[in-house]
């Protein structure tokens, strides 16, 4: 009966790490909140208009998202600090001090919505990793090695067609201890292929 009810909790997890699961819970609505918010131009020259759109954006995606309200400083803020990380090495490489004077540039260029859709793939992104995180993590013990190590080989078995023909991976053991980063990057390799079938797919059809 243990092991019955231990692959019943397994079960869930493994289904609600389903590429399409995610998709269906994280990304389409992260997606339909970003295409909510209009940009009548993307052009902006001021600072202060600037700062002002970041801003709002980032209270759009997280009254979509949370339903509740975030304060214009901690939503700038939050902007402010994606955007440093999002354009800092780019920023470096044009002589810039930082990636959110990159950003500023941009949006001083005529590619706010560029902007824009770095903060909500950031956004989107963050969720999807909370959202992983917490399936694993709410269900597996820390110390418990060979639930982690059954966790992966699920994974690795259940969605092994997800994958570029011809990967190889090594032994769910090896990846056991660090399952988390295993999942994250799982996944990560999943969404690459799917991206290139789709790309494939078009292709074809032209």
């Amino acid at each position: 009966m243990a092991d019955k009810k231990e692959k019943t909790s397994l079960d869930k997890i493994v289904e609600a790490l389903h590429p399409d699961k995610i998709t269906k819970q994280i990304i389409v609505p992260h997606r339909k909140i970003k295409t909510s918010w209009k940009i009548d131009n993307p052009q902006i020259e001021k600072y202060g208009d600037f700062t002002k759109h970041i801003t709002g954006y980032v209270q759009h995606h997280w009254k979509g998202w949370y339903g509740g309200k975030i304060g214009d400083e901690e939503a700038f803020g939050e902007a402010h600090t994606l955007l440093n990380h999002i354009f800092g090495e780019t920023a470096q490489k044009h002589g810039l001090g930082s990636g959110y004077e990159y950003a500023f540039k941009l949006a001083q260029e005529g590619k706010l919505d560029e902007v824009i859709s770095v903060l909500a793939e950031s956004l989107e992104g963050e969720a999807k990793r909370k959202y992983v995180t917490s399936k694993m993590k709410s269900h597996i013990d820390p110390n418990d090695l060979p639930a982690q190590t059954a966790l992966v080989a699920e994974i690795m078995d259940k969605y092994k067609t997800f994958l570029p023909e011809g990967m190889k991976l090594r032994k769910p053991e090896f990846y056991a201890k660090n399952h988390e980063q295993f999942v994250h990057t799982y996944l990560g390799m999943m969404e690459h292929a799917g991206e290139t079938m789709a790309e494939k797919h078009k292709k074809e059809k032209k």
